[in-house]
């Protein structure tokens, strides 16, 4: 199935990243998808005040399931490695779906990763 994930990075100071980002995707019912090194070929990723987009390819859920927990993280590589993220989406037109993950944080130094977890609400 297809699922397409927009991350918003922050306007803040030194707020973009050059580091390689994972996201791990969990379902309502244990689906697991995980992407490593999300990027866009030919294009600067996670830049300051930047909002990309990327299409990625995983099981599918069933039609009453639906993407409910994130894990996004990076891998504190390259110049200017710390990450400000103001959001997550996380959709799929397969089993139209959408999930708002909203952030507002820095991955860096010793916080690399962040978990929004929305399963049990």
């Amino acid at each position: 199935c297809d699922y397409t994930i927009t991350i918003k990075t922050g306007c803040v100071y030194l707020a973009g990243t050059d580091a390689n980002v994972e996201i791990i995707l969990f379902s309502l019912s244990g689906v697991v998808v995980r992407y490593s090194n999300l990027d866009n070929k030919n294009h600067d990723d996670f830049e300051r005040c930047n909002t990309d987009v990327f299409h990625i390819k995983g099981l599918c859920l069933s039609e009453y399931d639906k993407i409910c927990k994130i894990i996004i993280s990076h891998d504190n590589s390259g110049a200017h490695a710390g990450w400000y993220i103001d959001w997550v989406d996380v959709s799929s037109s397969s089993i139209d779906f959408a999930t708002h993950f909203d952030i507002g944080t820095w991955i860096e130094k010793d916080n690399l990763s962040y978990i929004g977890d929305k399963c049990n609400l």
